[in-house]
Order: C-alpha cells, then sequence, then structure tokens
C-alpha cells in the first residue's frame, strides 16, 4: 500500500503515515512535503501465514484500509501405488505396507498415515517436492488374531490435513 501526501500551500509540511495490520502498528514513516510539491511513501508487508488481513495507512487527516486475503499454494498428494507384503500373516509376524506419495500440488510436507478400524497405527511425514514422488513404508505387527481380519487404510494428508483415501489392503 502506498500513501501520498500534495502540498497546496505556501510553506512546507510534514505528514505523519502509521501502517497498520490488524489494527496493530507495523510501520510508520514522516513525509516532507514542500510547497507545491506532491510525495508518496510506499509501505510493504510481508504475510507469512495465510488468513484474512485488514491493512490500514492512518494520517492525521484520513485512513485507507484494504481487506486482504493470503493464501498459500499446498501439497495435493496421491498414491501411484500401494502394497501389503505379505498379504497373509499369523499373529506376531510383521507385514509392511508400501506406497508410491506423488504430489501434484506445490512442493512441501505431507503426512503419511497408515490406519486400521481400531484408529491410527503409524505416520510419517515426507517432503515432496512438485512433480515429485516419494516412497514410504509401513511395518506392522499385530499381537492379537482378529477372526474378521484388519482394515489397512492409508491417508496421505497435507494442510490443512484433510485425509485423501488412497487404498485399502484387508489383513487376515
Amino acid at each position: 500500500m502506498s500513501v501520498s501526501a500534495q502540498n497546496d500551500g505556501n510553506a512546507a509540511g510534514e505528514v505523519a503515515a502509521v501502517l497498520s495490520v490488524d489494527g496493530v502498528g507495523i510501520d510508520a514513516a514522516t513525509l516532507s512535503v514542500g510547497p507545491g510539491e506532491s510525495v508518496s511513501k510506499r509501505f510493504e508487508v510481508d504475510f507469512s501465514v495465510a488468513g484474512s488481513y485488514t491493512v490500514a495507512i492512518e494520517t492525521d487527516r484520513t485512513v485507507a484500509e484494504r481487506f486482504i486475503s493470503v493464501s498459500y499454494p499446498t501439497p495435493d498428494p496421491s498414491a501411484d501405488s500401494c502394497s501389503v507384503l505379505p498379504s497373509s500373516v499369523t499373529t506376531g509376524e510383521p507385514f509392511t505396507v508400501t506406497a508410491s506419495i506423488s504430489n501434484s500440488g506445490a512442493g512441501g510436507e505431507v503426512v503419511a498415515r497408515l490406519s486400521d478400524q481400531n484408529g491410527e497405527i503409524e505416520s510419517t511425514t515426507l517432503s515432496v517436492e512438485s512433480g515429485g514422488s516419494q516412497p514410504v513404508d509401513f511395518e506392522v505387527i499385530y499381537d492379537e488374531p482378529n477372526l474378521n481380519g484388519y482394515d489397512i487404510s492409508f491417508d496421505a494428508l497435507s494442510p490443512p490435513f484433510v485425509g485423501v483415501e488412497i487404498t485399502e489392503a484387508r489383513i487376515r
């Protein structure tokens, strides 16, 4: 945002300008304006957090407000493949769930989460570049048998952590 001051008088003057974001002053400047002159000051704000903001420049004569919505691109994860090996195990034997996570969104962190009908088993955070993919493995051991088997699901999450169901396998 910028502020301009024009002096239509015969004497030099000053105008104080304050930049605020959501009512908190973050920068200030004093503009010196000679007779018949016009000056401008450009304020810059670095928004490191996405959200909605009210940005204002206030002088002794006026207030200019702008409502700004800031968003940043996020990862968009999906699975190229998912496998469970071996597909049949007995109590106490390990099995591995493997997936390849692709990212068609912005590069960044993706949370890979392995769950069953009882809740989350394990999760890990991966850094996946835009257009890239990253493998992920989870080793699981069930200590108790389940006559109905276990429904294993694999989610890849990105902020704001909305789950994307990728695949499901039945382990008995």
